[in-house]
This record gives C-alpha cells, sequence and structure tokens, in this order.
C-alpha cells in the first residue's frame, strides 16, 4: 500500500513539474517507440538494467546520460532519451518517475 501511494505522489508530482516547465501537452512515450526496443514488451519504460523494476539503478543509469545530445544513430541514448527528442531532461526524468517502482510485464 505504501509503495502504491508513493508511487502515486511521485507520478504526480512530475506531471505537475513538467506541466508547469514546459506549459505543453505531455506525451508519455511508450518503449515501443524508441530504436533497438525489442525487449519493451516485457519491461516498463525507463527499465534500463532490465530487471523488470524501475528503481535508483535505472535513475542513475539516466543520469549518466544528463544533457546529454542524442541521436537515431546512438538509439537515443541507448534509450534514455525516452521521448526521443535528442536530448536527456526534465520530460525523459518525468516519463521515468510516472513508472517509479513499477514492475514489467
Amino acid at each position: 500500500m505504501l509503495r502504491k501511494i508513493r508511487s502515486v505522489l511521485v507520478a504526480s508530482l512530475s506531471l505537475l513539474f513538467v506541466a508547469d516547465l514546459y506549459a505543453s501537452a505531455i506525451t508519455i512515450t511508450t518503449a515501443e517507440t524508441w530504436a533497438g526496443a525489442a525487449m519493451h514488451d516485457i519491461t516498463p519504460t525507463g527499465d534500463f538494467d532490465g530487471n523488470d523494476l524501475i528503481d535508483g539503478h535505472d535513475l542513475k543509469f539516466l543520469l549518466e546520460r544528463w544533457l546529454a545530445t542524442c541521436t537515431s544513430q546512438q538509439q537515443f541514448c541507448q534509450g534514455r532519451d525516452i521521448n526521443m527528442d535528442t536530448i536527456v531532461d526534465f520530460k525523459d526524468f518525468s516519463i521515468l518517475s510516472l513508472n517509479w517502482l513499477n514492475t514489467g510485464p
């Protein structure tokens, strides 16, 4: 129960933050949309280490590429540019946080 409340709180705060920063529609990008996503059917979006859980390890992977410029040739920073806007930033963090502590399939 506590885990679910924490997940909802993180998701709510992220949505508010992104909406406030960008004042635009938020599109949640599924893992299907990024290059090299053969694993996406079995892992939630933002699960960079493939352990079927969005957690601190995945946040670490995201932060390793923080503010990096990404291209499709780089598979959008190995998937860390979740929304594929060519930069790893708060939008990607927000998508990851929406899935915080979610588990795969």
